[in-house]
C-alpha cells in the first residue's frame, strides 16, 4: 500500500510539525552508512576498515553510560575521554582512509577483501605506538598500552624523586672531583719546583715530574679529547645516543643527563665544519678590527682629543 501525500500541519491547529532530521555530514565518506549510494562504499576494503571499527564486543562497558547498538571503537573512545563528536567523526574517516589504503597495498591481496587483514593492523599500531615503544625502550619499561583505572600517580612521583636525587648526586660528585683535581695539580706543581730549587737547575728528577705533571693533565683531559672525537664524527655519537643499553647509560651518567627528545640528532661532519669556520671567520675579524682600529693607534703617541676621537670612531664603525 502506498502512502498518500503528507498534508502540512497548520498553525491553526494549535500543532507543529516536527522539524526534518537532519542528514549525517561527513567528509569524505559516509562511514555511517554502508548501504548509501556513495563510490567509496564499493571497495570492500573500506566496507572491511569500518566494519572493524564497530567490533567493540571485548571492551569494556563505560560506568553511567548506555552502550548504543551503533557505537564504534570511536564513538567508545569518545565517550571515555570526552572528545567533541564532530572531532570523532573526523578521526573515524581518517582512520578508516589510513587502514582501507594500508588494505589496498597489502602484497599479496587478502583471500577474504571484506575482513581486515591482521597484518594492516598490526603495521599500523606499530606506526601509531612507535614514539611510544621507543620512550618505553628508552627508560627501560615494558609497554603499558592497555586500558587500566590504576593510580600510576605514585610510581611517576618515585620516579621524578629519583631523578632530582641523581642529579644532584652528579653535581656533587663532580665538585668533589674538580676539587680533588684542583688538589692534584697543585701538589705536582709544587714537586717540580720543589725539585728544580733543590738542585738550583732543571735536574732530571724536575723533568720527570714534568712528565707525570703532563700525565695527569693528559688523564683529565681525556672526557675532552672523546668529545672532541663525537665532534668530528657525529654518526657514531648519534647511534650511541639511540641506544637504549644500560652499559652506555652508566658510562654517560657522569657527563650528561639522559635526553629523548632530540637524542641522535647531530649535525654532521660538513655542518660541523662550516659552523666552525664561521665562527673563526667571526673571531678573527673582531680581533683584526679591535687591533688595528682600537689598539694600535693607542700605541703611537698622540694627544688626549686624537685618543677620544679614536675610541668612538672605532666604536660607531664596530657597533
Amino acid at each position: 500500500m502506498r502512502r498518500g501525500p503528507t498534508v502540512p500541519l497548520r498553525a491553526g491547529d494549535g500543532r507543529h510539525a516536527p522539524p526534518p532530521p537532519l542528514p549525517d555530514v561527513y567528509n569524505i565518506i559516509p562511514i555511517h552508512d554502508l548501504l548509501t549510494e556513495h563510490p567509496s562504499i564499493r571497495y570492500p576494503e573500506v566496507r572491511a576498515a569500518a566494519a572493524a571499527l564497530r567490533d567493540v564486543s571485548n571492551l569494556p562497558r563505560l560506568p553511567f553510560v548506555t552502550r548504543d547498538p551503533h557505537m564504534d571503537l570511536m564513538d567508545w573512545l569518545g565517550v571515555l575521554f570526552g572528545f567533541q563528536r564532530d572531532n570523532v567523526r573526523n578521526q573515524r574517516e581518517h582512520l578508516v582512509l589510513h587502514l582501507a589504503n594500508s588494505q589496498m597495498r597489502l602484497q599479496p591481496p587478502p583471500t577474504i577483501p571484506d575482513e581486515l587483514d591482521q597484518k594492516v593492523l598490526r603495521r599500523f599500531r606499530g606506526k601509531l605506538l612507535s614514539n611510544y615503544t621507543s620512550w618505553c625502550s628508552y627508560l627501560g619499561r615494558k609497554s603499558q598500552v592497555a586500558l587500566s583505572k590504576r593510580n600510576n600517580n605514585s610510581n611517576e612521583l618515585r620516579r621524578e624523586l629519583l631523578d632530582t636525587m641523581l642529579l644532584g648526586l652528579r653535581m656533587v660528585l663532580k665538585s668533589v672531583v674538580a676539587l680533588t683535581w684542583t688538589i692534584v695539580f697543585g701538589v705536582f706543581y709544587a714537586r717540580i719546583w720543589s725539585a728544580k730549587n733543590s738542585a738550583g737547575f732543571w735536574s732530571d728528577e724536575a723533568n720527570s715530574r714534568i712528565v707525570t705533571f703532563l700525565e695527569a693533565v693528559f688523564v683529565f683531559v681525556i672526557p675532552e679529547l672523546l668529545a672532541l672525537l663525537f665532534f668530528v664524527l657525529p654518526w657514531i655519537r648519534n647511534a650511541l645516543e639511540e641506544l637504549d643499553w644500560r652499559i652506555l647509560y652508566v658510562s654517560t651518567w657522569w657527563f650528561h643527563a639522559r635526553i629523548f627528545v632530540g637524542r641522535g640528532l647531530r649535525e654532521g661532519l660538513v655542518n660541523n665544519v662550516k659552523y666552525t669556520l664561521f665562527w673563526i671567520a667571526v673571531l678573527a675579524s673582531k680581533f683584526t678590527f679591535s687591533y688595528f682600529l682600537q689598539i694600535k693607534p693607542l700605541v703611537a703617541p698622540k694627544g688626549p682629543f686624537e685618543y677620544e676621537c679614536q675610541i668612538q670612531l672605532a666604536s660607531i664603525f664596530w657597533q
